[in-house]
């Protein structure tokens, strides 16, 4: 299931993380336009979405796993998928993902 706005506080909490450069969940690039020859990496695979042809940008995945504080069990997991300009900064398009 696929949604862009977030349906729990977690999620509300995560978003914020994702778009300030929290390092508390685990930021990950998994698309990108242009693979510079420090960009190569197996793991990162071409943006080919044809809405963004003529647009530098970046495809990011920032995942978070929430716990409770007195048990240390988990309760909540958030995955988010959003586009950076890697020009300006921008970061647009963002999906949060259920797994």
């Amino acid at each position: 299931m696929v949604f862009t706005e977030p349906k729990t506080l977690n999620q509300q909490l995560a978003m914020k993380e994702a778009m300030s450069g929290s390092s508390l969940g685990k930021l990950e690039e998994t698309h990108s336009r242009i693979l510079t020859q420090d960009k190569i990496n197996k793991n990162i695979k071409p943006l080919n979405d044809p809405r963004l042809k003529s647009l530098d940008v970046s495809k990011y995945e920032y995942y978070r796993e929430f716990t409770d504080p007195i048990t240390n069990k988990l309760i909540d997991k958030a995955w988010i998928h959003y586009l950076i300009d890697n020009k300006t900064g921008v970061i647009f398009d963002l999906k949060f993902k259920i797994k």
